[in-house]
């Protein structure tokens, strides 16, 4: 197994490793997935701006209706409520929000999938 972790690492097709923190024991229980919509008016750069936003834990371009999606982690429905506001406000987009209410399994493993090249890459 160690070989093959190695390989992967070697061939760069492990990115990294990290610990995963209970959110909920560290005061952000709240989850919600909001989607922006921009505007003419929204600012050339966005992303750097909602990088800048510590509730924020991800950001996705998307393909759509929206051009954004982003994964927030909150302490309560009030700090998420302001976090939508500031977005409206200061980043001139629309917004529509989806608050999670369980997570019934999520970083579930992949199977990897390719041309077979890149599984013999993989140690098949």
């Amino acid at each position: 197994m160690h070989d093959r972790v190695r390989k992967l690492e070697r061939a760069g097709l492990i990115k990294g490793y990290r610990a995963e923190i209970a959110l909920e024991g560290v005061g952000l229980p709240i989850t919600a997935f909001v989607s922006l919509a921009l505007r003419p008016s929204s600012p050339q750069d966005i992303t750097a701006r909602i990088a800048e936003l510590p509730l924020v834990e991800s950001c996705y371009s998307v393909a759509g209706e929206r051009s954004y999606v982003l994964v927030v982690r909150a302490p309560t429905t009030t700090a998420l409520e302001e976090l939508i506001d500031a977005l409206r406000n200061k980043l001139e987009v629309t917004t529509s929000t989806t608050i999670v209410l369980s997570t019934p399994f999520e970083h579930r493993p992949v199977v990897p999938t390719g041309p077979p090249d890149s599984r013999e890459t993989m140690g098949r």
